[in-house]
């Protein structure tokens, strides 16, 4: 390697090696203070249990006094005013609330607190000049350099009336620990929702760096528009949006009416599909059809598709030498997809070598010629008649299945069912009853990602509509597949429990009117998130923000469909 390519290899991964462990170190922190908050609300907890029964012993006590008539009233006096003086506020009390006591154990926290603070503060954070955060970490810097730990009389609260029973107490160095706890919270949460970032960052950049370059925003925002077919201005675009809802709610409304979906006690009711009943005609075509083809025995099957796909072909990429060499292609293809392994086949098939046989997987696995192949089945399978009578080739749905692995397999997470290491297969079958694609995946995460994916990498089949669960939905899943040219149809898990939230304005059937939100202002532009840009200008910057880091260098690709 010269040493210029060098150079940039070892500078890109240092790079790239700074990014991750940055965003290790920020995922560390939050979890820290989370693990903090668990301590501090367990603490809170046995601390309620013991004030309840001291407070128990507390009436039993009182009601003892009460009853005793032997004794004088300015004796009772005294003594309930000995009973009582634990009990009397001491210190920072704030609202007598489940949060209120967590956050007082919190402010406990002490070393655990200040060396989390250190660790953030090494990471370089980015914070706007005017955010509470910023105040919050000059402060304790301030604090840090004189060496006292006491919070100075008069230091302003930047985290509101929550946490003012902590910070604005008599005694300054409980005070200086509350304003830690508050500082750790506030940390959290602006890394959380974005207001905190660090450049050298994957996960935590500025919203700003994900987006298109301002300059080039300014500059080619109108294409970006044409592109995107909406409008410059909000409204036509809103009202287009609440067009297509009513006849969304329209359509909704009609199937309540005749049954297709329920709702009951306020929850929305989809029935189970039930099986259609089996017509004799089709179970007489299926006798008569077997029949005619007869038993067929699998090495047949593999020649006679071998021959009409040469995927051996592909599989070796040249032609095969020799028939022994094709007997050891069929069986490595027969290992890998079930669960025999080499020594098996090797038992099964005559005048073969265990050691061959796996020699001939590793090689099949190693030189990634096993998609095409697969392909060259799948182009044949859909050129037969029968394939036309079972779908269009448009629709497909995709699941992922748990497989056993060793844990030693970088992707390999603990399966929660099963409880032993395994990692994930997501496969996509066609209408037609053939495998269109299949990738492994990481276990216990979000599957709209390679849902998107297998419906893109087979170009020869166009599909409509992509069918799958929960797991493999995310809204903006949903909308990323209807830009590039499909829909993801989920049933998702839970649909009782789900809720319509509707802009102001449309005018909701009454069978409806139990499952819709009241918060119906979510989507009007007066209420725009993004501070600082009038209504017309948030919109766009919306699909701006979007875009962004995925289409802001191939975008007509994107938009051309």
């Amino acid at each position: 390697m010269r040493a210029e390519r060098k150079n940039l290899e070892l500078a890109c991964f240092l790079r790239l090696q700074l990014l991750r462990l940055t965003d290790d170190s920020l995922g560390m922190i939050d979890y820290r203070i989370a693990d903090l908050w668990r301590q501090a609300r367990t603490r809170a907890e046995a601390v309620a249990a013991e004030e309840l029964s001291r407070h128990q012993a507390l009436v039993s006590q009182l009601a003892a006094l009460a009853d005793d008539e032997s004794t004088s009233d300015a004796v009772v006096r005294g003594q309930m005013r000995v009973s009582l003086a634990p009990f009397l506020p001491t210190g920072a009390h704030g609202p007598s609330t489940e949060i209120g006591r967590v956050r007082r154990e919190l402010a406990t926290a002490g070393r655990g607190a200040h060396e989390l603070l250190n660790a953030a503060s090494s990471i370089s954070l980015n914070l706007p000049p005017e955010h509470p955060l910023t105040q919050a970490i000059a402060t304790l810097g301030a604090v840090a350099v004189s060496g006292n730990r006491r919070l100075p009389e008069g230091t302003a609260n930047p985290f509101g009336q929550t946490w003012a029973f902590l910070i604005d107490q008599p005694d300054r160095e409980a005070a200086y620990s509350g304003y830690q706890a508050a500082t750790l919270m506030l940390l959290k949460r602006s890394l959380r929702n974005g207001q905190a970032s660090v450049a050298h960052s994957l996960e935590h950049r500025a919203p700003e760096d994900r987006l298109i370059p301002n300059d080039q925003w300014l500059k080619e925002r109108a294409r970006f528009v044409r592109i995107l077919a909406v409008s410059v201005k909000p409204e036509p675009t809103i009202r287009w949006i609440k067009d297509e809802l009513n006849g969304a709610l329209n359509a909704l409304d009609g199937a309540v009416s005749r049954g297709d979906i329920r709702i009951e006690n306020d929850r929305l009711v989809v029935p189970k599909l039930k099986a259609a009943p089996e017509d004799e005609k089709l179970q007489a075509v299926r006798r008569a059809l077997f029949a005619g083809v007869g038993k067929i025995q699998l090495p047949d099957l593999l020649i006679e598709i071998d021959a009409a796909t040469r995927f051996s072909w592909a599989l070796l990429t040249r032609p095969p030498r020799s028939e022994h060499e094709l007997i050891l292609l069929y069986a490595a293809l027969i290992a890998l997809g079930s669960d025999l392994t080499a020594a098996d086949m090797a038992r099964m098939t005559l005048d073969i070598e265990a050691d061959a046989v796996g020699e001939m997987m590793r090689r099949i696995e190693g030189n990634d010629r096993l998609p095409a192949a697969n392909r060259l089945v799948l182009d044949h399978f859909r050129t037969l008649p029968v394939t036309r009578l079972w779908g269009g080739g448009v629709q497909a749905s995709a699941d992922m299945m748990s497989l056993d692995a060793t844990r030693h397999l970088w992707t390999a997470r603990h399966d929660p069912r099963r409880r032993t290491p395994a990692v994930g297969t997501y496969t996509h079958v066609l209408d037609q009853w053939a495998i269109l694609h299949n990738q492994a995946v990481v276990l216990n995460r979000r599957q709209a990602g390679v849902a998107i994916e297998g419906a893109l990498r087979y170009e020869a089949v166009d599909l409509h509509r992509v069918a799958v669960d929960t797991h493999g939905h995310t809204h903006f899943g949903m909308a990323l597949a209807n830009l590039v040219g499909f829909d993801l149809t989920p049933r998702l898990a839970g649909m009782n429990k789900r809720k319509l939230y509707l802009p102001r304005g449309l005018d909701v059937p009454a069978s409806l009117q139990p499952i819709v939100s009241s918060q119906r202002d979510r989507l009007h532009p007066s209420n725009c998130p993004r501070m600082g840009f009038a209504p017309s200008d948030c919109c766009i910057d919306q699909v701006r923000l979007v875009l962004g880091p995925l289409y802001s260098g191939p975008l007509r690709h994107c938009c051309a469909r």
